[in-house]
């Protein structure tokens, strides 16, 4: 079973896109991303929400806008707190999504990263983590069974 997770910014062009593109090539993961504002790519929707078994929103006034639409939709709902102030793919967006993602139990597997993710950003996370690459192991092995349970 693949958890679905839908991200949700303001224009869908930085910080959700992002996030769902961290995903892309993940097991046991399907993402989507969207936006709050009439202009968005993807705006989110009703069917979005449903979809969704989590919904990781950037910011409070994200949660705010998707529970005016789909009260009921509050128990799926995580805030970020991630500011607009990163471009799509920035390497400290990415550090930040995923240190944020670990505290509500979603665990990136560093080396099943897309491609556009390698390269020295595995080697950034794990000097600025400290974590040693046992560690690393265990909570990719950890990922993989919640994943495949």
């Amino acid at each position: 079973m693949r958890i679905r997770l839908l991200f949700v910014c303001s224009f869908n062009k930085c910080r959700s896109p992002t996030a769902e593109a961290l995903f892309q090539h993940l097991k046991g993961y399907e993402a989507k991303s969207a936006g709050i504002y009439e202009v968005s790519p993807r705006k989110v929707s009703r069917e979005l929400l449903a979809w969704a078994d989590l919904v990781f929103v950037m910011e409070d006034l994200h949660k705010k806008a998707i529970l005016e639409t789909m009260p009921e939709a509050t128990y799926k709902i995580r805030v970020l707190r991630i500011p607009d102030k990163y471009y799509y793919g920035n390497r400290e967006l990415i550090r930040l999504l995923i240190k944020k993602l670990e505290c509500h139990g979603i665990l990136i597997p560093l080396f099943e990263l897309p491609g556009a993710f390698l390269s020295s950003m595995k080697q950034d996370i794990l000097l600025r983590r400290r974590v040693s690459v046992r560690t690393l192991l265990q909570r990719v092995y950890i990922t993989l069974i919640c994943t495949t349970a």
